[in-house]
């Protein structure tokens, strides 16, 4: 993390400067709203739990150990709100009678190339149980280290390992053959 940022980041803690979250925010808004899309499926859901993110991580700013953990930290807020989200969003469609949880894009719903591979991945990621989801997105995808995503996740790196190996065979079974690159 860059000197600037980290200083931002600190004077959040410290002073809980608004201009330093603002900072903060147009730093990591991009990879939080990636992350939120892959594990919630849903461009508006995303927007939303990216701003709960960092509404969160303002009033939980006391609880950071240090600047240098502030990437993983603000991560986890992510992760634990998609999480919420979306046990939330299973006792709506549960209540409601709704067979399907899967919500894939449907910008991404052509047959070939990188848009049709999108949203075929982003169905198989909606089908995943939760724990494995986020495991997935926050390894495989946004290549965090698994001793990072085991603390986000509050479980074992065993256990992110088990829930990303998992993950990974049921997303390659779902996508099915890949289409050709083409040269």
């Amino acid at each position: 993390m860059e000197a600037e940022l980290r200083n931002a980041v600190g004077r959040l803690r410290v002073d809980r400067d608004i201009s330093a979250l603002e900072r903060i925010y147009a730093s990591f808004k991009r990879s939080i709203y990636v992350t939120c899309l892959r594990m919630s499926g849903n461009a508006a859901d995303a927007e939303d739990l990216t701003h709960d993110t960092f509404v969160e991580a303002y009033r939980a700013i006391g609880s950071l150990r240090s600047e240098e953990a502030f990437p993983g930290w603000i991560c986890r807020i992510a992760a634990n709100l998609c999480i919420d989200h979306d046990r939330s969003e299973k006792r709506k469609r549960s209540a409601a009678g709704l067979a399907s949880a899967a919500r894939p894009d449907p910008a991404g719903e052509t047959d070939g190339g990188p848009a049709g591979l999108a949203g075929r991945l982003q169905a198989a990621l909606s089908e995943l149980p939760a724990d494995q989801r986020a495991a997935f997105v926050l390894g495989p995808i946004r290549r965090m280290p698994y001793s990072e995503i085991a603390e986000a996740l509050s479980c074992s790196v065993d256990a992110v390992k088990m829930r990303v190996s998992r993950a990974r065979r049921a997303v390659i079974g779902k996508l099915g053959p890949l289409p050709d690159r083409e040269e």
